[in-house]
């Protein structure tokens, strides 16, 4: 992604994500996973199995890791959060809302501005298709 990977001399901040999704959607293809494990597994596993899936396509914590990404709510490997961090973090999330565990996906309820995306170098957003709108007869994101 960024011209500066794994090069701890660079000075450009590497391209960040965002993903931005609840997990409430349900993956495009969830008829044909029931179909092919209906016979192999129990329902419950079936259910755990999809949950994975999704959290995998949203790029869930500390997933970023094993794909050599790099996300704006640090979980791309390291330490926890800092202070800092949590402090910073208050300037896109919803006022009074506050995570001391990094995980901003499930806290913001919006794309933050650009200005605050330009400052962590969040190049990417990912999200589920729950939020977009149908525009005359087109579809188009929900937040352009």
């Amino acid at each position: 992604m960024s011209p500066c990977q794994n090069d701890p001399t660079c000075s450009v901040p590497p391209e960040r994500f965002l993903s931005l999704s609840d997990i409430f959607f349900d993956p495009g293809d969830q008829a044909e996973i029931d179909a092919i494990y209906v016979d192999q597994l129990p329902q419950a596993a079936r259910q755990d199995y999809t949950v994975a899936i999704k959290q995998k396509e949203i790029i869930a914590p500390n997933l970023p890791l094993i794909y050599g990404l790099a996300s704006v709510d640090g979980f791309d490997g390291g330490v926890l959060p800092l202070r800092s961090f949590t402090e910073v973090m208050k300037l896109i999330l919803p006022e009074g809302v506050v995570t001391t565990d990094g995980r901003l996906r499930e806290q913001l309820t919006a794309v933050p501005p650009a200005q605050w995306l330009d400052l962590f170098n969040a190049r990417y957003l990912i999200t589920d298709k729950t939020g977009d709108q149908w525009r005359e007869a087109m579809h188009g994101l929900g937040f352009s």
